[in-house]
């Protein structure tokens, strides 16, 4: 993911959270995407610093049960929509579940980047729901490990 594009986008707006998962780090927050801050970047400058929510901390805490995903469709949403209003559209490999996030999170991507999807499944109605896309790279350990996480985006 490109870090420092995403902290001039958010600019002092974000929120750096502490998370206790997999060992202590620090993620930037804006609306729909968090960020881990790298071990060797300091002084970033955010609105305020807090304890990472549950719910996303437990979203790290299980993010080996993320699913492998693939960029199926890009979407305008009005004929003469410009591109900084595309949707994109993610979907795992058997094609049942799908998660839209927006333009601008999307160019957030580089190409070397790893998309897994985390998806909750509905056992009473037998359906698969997609929470958020998982962004990861290989680590020291040649180990995939998390470095982002976009949540969705309506349309």
């Amino acid at each position: 993911m490109k870090f420092q594009k995403f902290i001039k986008s958010i600019a002092a707006g974000g929120i750096i959270y502490k998370c206790h998962s997999n060992g202590s780090s620090e993620w930037i927050a804006s609306e729909n995407v968090f960020m881990r801050i790298p071990e060797k970047i300091g002084g970033v400058v955010a609105r305020t610093i807090a304890e990472m929510p549950t719910p996303i901390e437990r979203m790290i805490d299980t993010d080996f049960s993320t699913e492998p995903c693939f960029l199926m469709r890009a979407i305008m949403p009005e004929p003469d929509s410009s591109i900084k209003d595309c949707i994109r559209v993610y979907s795992t490999e058997n094609k049942q579940t799908q998660l839209s996030i927006a333009q601008s999170d999307y160019t957030l991507l580089d190409r070397g980047d790893i998309i897994e999807m985390y998806t909750e499944h509905d056992s009473e109605h037998g359906v698969s729901e997609g929470k958020a896309l998982f962004v990861k790279k290989i680590g020291c350990d040649d180990e995939p490990e998390t470095i982002g996480i976009i949540f969705p985006t309506e349309y």
